[in-house]
C-alpha cells in the first residue's frame, strides 16, 4: 500500500479533530508533480523525455517552498500546543496525587473513596499516555509524509 493511502486511512480512524492539523500531503504531492523535472533533484541520470509540456509559471518552485514552509509551521505549532497541553495535564494530576497523600491520613471517610480517588488519577494517567502516543504518531506520519519520495 503506498504511503498516501496508509496516511489518508490514519488520518480517518484516529482524531478527526486533528484532522487539517496534518501536513497536506495529496495537496503538496500534486504540486511537486507540476514541477519541471530539471527543478527536482536526481540520484541518476532520467531517460530521455518526450517533448516537455509548458512551462510552469516562473517562480514555482520558490511557491511550493512557500507553502510547504507554512505548512511545517502548521504542524510545529500543533505539536508545541499539544505539548504544553500534556505538560499541563500532568501538572494537575502530580497536584492531585499529592492532595490525595496528603489526605490519605483521616481526610477520607473510607478506604473505598481512596481507591476510587486513586483509580480515578491512574485512568486520567493511561488517558494521557494514549493521547501523547496519538501525538508521537502525528509527529511520524508528518516526518514521513515530508520525507517520502515523489514516486
Amino acid at each position: 500500500m503506498k504511503f498516501g493511502k496508509d496516511f489518508r486511512s490514519h488520518l480517518e480512524g484516529t482524531l478527526p479533530d486533528w484532522k487539517d492539523k496534518y501536513l497536506a500531503y495529496k495537496a503538496l504531492k500534486k504540486l511537486i508533480k507540476t514541477l519541471p523535472p530539471d527543478a527536482l533533484v536526481a540520484d541518476q541520470p532520467l531517460p530521455p523525455l518526450p517533448p516537455p509540456p509548458p512551462p510552469p509559471p516562473p517562480g514555482l518552485g520558490d511557491w511550493f517552498a512557500r507553502i510547504l514552509d507554512v505548512e511545517l509551521h502548521k504542524l510545529n505549532d500543533f505539536y508545541m500546543e499539544r505539548e504544553e497541553w500534556y505538560v499541563i495535564r500532568l501538572q494537575v494530576l502530580k497536584e492531585r496525587i499529592e492532595r490525595v497523600k496528603a489526605k490519605k491520613n483521616g481526610a477520607f471517610t473510607s478506604k473505598t473513596e481512596f481507591t476510587e480517588e486513586m483509580l480515578e488519577i491512574r485512568r486520567d494517567f493511561v488517558l494521557i499516555h494514549g493521547e501523547m502516543i496519538l501525538l508521537q504518531t502525528y509527529s511520524s506520519l508528518n516526518f514521513a509524509g515530508e520525507h517520502t519520495k515523489p514516486s
